[in-house]
């Protein structure tokens, strides 16, 4: 089977209660265009499956979680961010009870626009661009494998063995870690 999609999505707006500023106190709708393109196969008499797929997401008003003090978050916009990526995914059964996964998939998350990203409160009240820095928690590499083994008990009861791993490549900095960093370069 082979497939493409393109639809439209949003979440809703809303008011931060905990806001400390009237710049915090409300948030705007997100939007986001998504497109994707893949295909799910089956070879071998069903023992074998291979899909791929390759998508991209278009983000405007991207709504952010952020820390503004302890113990004091808000959701705030950032003006717009692109997700792209390919995900591989492949399942065998080699024989009888045994079943074998991977999954690879690469990832490029980055604001496309956000030129006034907020530096946490500690560092007063400044703001810095971080247009073209990556999402958080969006690693670029991630893969993973697993083995299963199924025992057919007596009575028609099964039981199973199962092992897996899991990789990820680094993970995106914070928002402040990210900030601060901006922040030593205005500065320098």
């Amino acid at each position: 089977m082979v497939y493409a999609s393109a639809t439209r999505g949003y979440k809703s707006g809303g008011f931060n209660f905990s806001a400390t500023s009237a710049s915090t106190a409300g948030f705007q709708p997100e939007d986001v265009w998504s497109y994707e393109i893949g295909t799910k196969t089956e070879w071998l008499d069903h023992r074998l499956r291979a899909n791929l797929t390759g998508f991209k997401y278009n983000y405007t008003n991207l709504q952010e979680f952020l820390a503004t003090a302890p113990g004091v978050a808000v959701i705030a916009n950032a003006a717009k961010a692109s997700i792209k990526g390919v995900e591989l995914e492949l399942a065998a059964k080699p024989v009888r009870g045994l079943e074998l996964s991977a999954n690879f998939a690469w990832l490029d998350a980055k604001y496309t626009s956000y030129p006034n990203a907020p530096l946490p409160q500690s560092l007063g009240p400044l703001s810095v661009d971080a247009t073209g820095n990556r999402l958080d928690n969006s690693p670029p590499y991630s893969a993973s494998v697993a083995a299963q083994y199924t025992w057919m008990l007596p009575g028609g009861a099964a039981t199973y063995a199962r092992s897996e791993y899991l990789w990820q490549d680094r993970h995106t900095m914070s928002r402040p870690t990210m900030c601060c960093r901006a922040f030593r370069r205005m500065a320098c």
